[in-house]
C-alpha cells in the first residue's frame, strides 16, 4: 500500500526496497545504535529524569529536540540554534520520518544518520536522564552529561 503511493506515476518499483526505508524502527535497533555509540548506558524501564524527543524539520533537513518531559520547548530558541525556519513534525509523520511512534523517539538509531540533536542545556545536570528506546515500555538511561555529548547543547525551552 505505502509502496503503490510512493510509486504513482513512477515506472519500475522495488517495493520491497521501499517498505524497507519506510518500515517502523524497533527496540532491537535502538540498542544497537546505543551500543555503537559507547556511551555508558542501561536499557529498561524509565529512571531520573524522563526526557522527551519531538521531531523537527528544518529546510536544511530533520532534527531531535530533548528536553525535559515537563518543560515546553521554545521553537523561537531552537530556529536561532539551527538557523532556519523549523516547525514541528506532526505525530502522524512520527514514524515515516524518524522510524519511531510517538512515545518512542529518542535520539538514538534515528532513520537518517545525519539527522541534528539538540538538548536543552538542563538536561546536562542529571545523573540520570531516560529517552525513547524505540518501545513505549522501554527507556535508554544515561548520564545527562552523556546525553549532551550526543548533539548540540542549548537553552530550547520556555515559559
Amino acid at each position: 500500500q505505502l509502496a503503490t503511493r510512493c510509486a504513482d506515476g513512477v515506472g519500475d518499483v522495488d517495493e520491497a526496497a521501499i517498505v524497507r526505508k519506510y518500515a517502523r524502527l524497533s527496540a532491537e535497533h535502538v540498542a544497537k545504535a546505543v551500543a555503537s555509540s559507547g556511551v555508558e548506558h542501561s536499557i529498561g524501564t524509565a529512571a531520573g529524569v524522563v526526557a522527551k524527543t519531538l521531531g523537527v524539520q528544518c529546510p536544511g533537513g530533520l532534527a531531535v529536540a530533548v528536553l525535559p518531559q515537563n518543560a515546553r520547548l521554545d521553537l523561537t530558541k531552537l530556529v536561532q540554534v539551527l538557523e532556519g525556519d523549523c516547525r514541528l513534525v506532526p505525530l502522524s509523520k512520527l514514524p515515516l520520518l524518524f522510524g519511531y511512534l510517538p512515545g518512542c523517539l529518542g535520539p538514538f538509531g534515528l532513520r537518517d544518520v545525519k539527522t541534528a540533536i539538540v538538548v536543552d542545556s538542563s538536561l546536562r545536570e542529571h545523573a540520570a536522564v531516560s529517552v525513547g528506546a524505540g518501545d513505549p515500555a522501554l527507556s535508554v538511561v544515561l548520564s545527562g552529561e552523556a546525553l549532551c555529548g550526543l548533539g548540540v547543547v542549548a537553552g530550547i525551552t520556555g515559559v
